[in-house]
């Protein structure tokens, strides 16, 4: 399997880094169940890459407005988009003002991008803006245990501008104006890739044998992302990620 790659396509029948597809999947999933149960009609899918997310949560929810700084990959959301309810928005959160493209919707999405910011809080603070009153936040960010450092302890991804602890994500919540609902992860894929990663040095799992484990359908992929990748709160210190349900507090 790939490691250290910033964007997988859970559906593009590859084989490679499938247990991180599945996570990611699970992960638009949960969400797509979360929002509308809370009945949520509008969200902004924050670093929504070629749209599979968008697209997983437009069969929920009634507006989606996904959210990328790549033309290219808006370009390519756009073209594989037939849903109507879907809007993409090219905008790069560190350049510009979220806030004055959107405003009262119900939820933000933000799964894996806030490490990649040269100003984190300046987005999060840009969410609180664009969200109703106790609207939601669904936020991801890499757990700072899994990071990899350097001899000088700086990080070895050269993508990721920021190593947040828990404390750092929730005073930075707090600040933005955030009180956090629920802390969750996703274990299970976690140590499942453990395992394999360790048969695969043994020499245990070959390229090939590995291959016809995985499932080239997108049923098959969602199937394993419900089962695999749902976020609970079990154990979310050995998630790969920390998952934060979040709701805008009003700013004294």
């Amino acid at each position: 399997m790939k490691t250290n790659i910033e964007y997988c396509d859970p559906f593009d029948g590859e084989p490679e880094n499938f247990w991180m597809k599945i996570e990611h999947c699970g992960r638009y999933l949960w969400a797509a169940e979360r929002l509308s149960g809370e009945g949520c009609q509008s969200v902004a899918d924050i670093a929504c890459a070629t749209g599979y997310g968008s697209r997983i949560l437009s069969e929920k929810i009634n507006q989606v407005i996904g959210i990328d700084r790549s033309t290219d990959y808006i370009e390519r959301a756009r073209r594989s988009t037939r849903e109507r309810h879907i809007d993409y928005l090219c905008l790069d959160l560190d350049q510009s003002q979220l806030s004055q493209k959107l405003s009262d919707i119900d939820a933000v999405v933000c799964f894996e991008t806030l490490e990649h910011l040269q100003h984190p809080l300046k987005a999060l603070q840009e969410f609180h803006q664009c969200l109703r009153a106790k609207g939601l936040l669904l936020l991801s960010v890499p757990n700072e245990r899994y990071e990899q450092l350097d001899e000088n302890g700086q990080n070895l991804d050269p993508f990721h501008l920021h190593i947040f602890s828990p404390d750092d994500v929730k005073n930075l919540l707090e600040q933005a104006g955030f009180s956090i609902l629920e802390t969750l992860g996703q274990d299970i894929c976690n140590r499942i890739v453990t395992r394999i990663s360790k048969q695969d040095k043994a020499g245990l799992l070959s390229k090939e044998q590995a291959e016809k484990m995985w499932p080239h359908d997108e049923a098959g992929i969602r199937m394993l992302s419900r089962i695999f990748g749902c976020p609970d709160a079990k154990n979310p210190e050995e998630s790969y990620s920390y998952l934060y349900v979040c709701q805008k507090k009003e700013l004294q």
